[in-house]
């Protein structure tokens, strides 16, 4: 048990099971959402204040049963969460899913709703994927504005970040931090220079900030670590995200400004 405030992603993502999604259809069928894998873990117990919360964003839009959403219609959503011998279930969340209006949107669809892709969307990012990878890649270049395609920019920098493991050709790929680096400057990017929302959730938004500020690091520009932790307090103070989030982004930001400080003076 704790009082300090932390992260679990784990008690509430899909893959641990405590929480349940349930997707019911345009043509009014109901169906559980099955995330392709299932993390293994010991439950653990978090105490909250009243009124308190605890946030996590998952990836639902493929899973075991392939892409969820492919149909237009609305979309019912809803999550019940089973713990200490006790259920809850949550609100309904209601979503559209529009017809293709153009021949554009109807090429999107065919880039995107492959087997492969929805592997590398869900696991955000598969270096083995290659097939998966190439069309994602082809939708960023035709809709480079589109929320769809910032999200593909945040799974393949998160991809080129990480070591990646072929077991099969007895390969190691060691972190490209430059090219991920340049797919999430273009994640974190706005859809337009008008927009004010970024494309990401706020969670995502803050995962590819971190990644990008540890990754700057890393090449030894903390100028540049220091810029994404400021931009992303900033926007995250507007849209009125929770004061700790906040003041942990602008407190890492003063802790690198501190060091480049020191390090001017000797």
């Amino acid at each position: 048990q704790t009082d300090a405030p932390l992260e679990v992603p784990d008690m509430l993502s899909p893959e641990l099971g405590m929480v349940e999604l349930f997707i019911r259809d345009p043509k009014g069928d109901l169906r559980i959402y099955r995330p392709l894998f299932r993390l293994c873990g010991a439950p653990h117990t978090v105490v909250l204040p009243p009124g308190g919360k605890l946030y996590e964003s998952a990836f639902v839009g493929y899973g075991a049963e392939g892409f969820y959403f492919q149909e237009p219609g609305e979309y019912q959503v809803w999550a019940a969460y089973g713990a200490g011998g006790k259920r809850i279930r949550s609100n309904v969340l209601r979503i559209r899913v529009a017809f293709p209006r153009t021949r554009e949107d109807e090429e999107l669809a065919l880039w995107t709703f492959g087997r492969d892709q929805g592997h590398v969307l869900y696991m955000r990012g598969a270096e083995h994927l290659r097939s998966g990878q190439d069309q994602l890649r082809e939708v960023t270049e035709r809709f480079p504005e589109t929320g769809l395609a910032r999200y593909i920019h945040f799974c393949l920098g998160n991809s080129q970040a990480r070591e990646f493991k072929d077991v099969i050709q007895g390969r190691v790929r060691t972190p490209r931090p430059e090219d991920a680096i340049r797919e999430l400057e273009k994640a974190r990017t706005f859809s337009s220079r008008w927009e004010r929302h970024s494309s990401l959730d706020n969670i995502t938004h803050g995962r590819a900030a971190n990644l990008l500020s540890d990754l700057y690091c890393q090449t030894d520009r903390a100028d540049q670590a220091q810029r994404v932790l400021e931009q992303t307090a900033r926007y995250f103070n507007r849209m009125e995200v929770k004061a700790e989030v906040v003041e942990d982004f602008q407190s890492r930001a003063a802790a690198i400004a501190a060091g480049r400080e020191q390090d001017a003076r000797r």
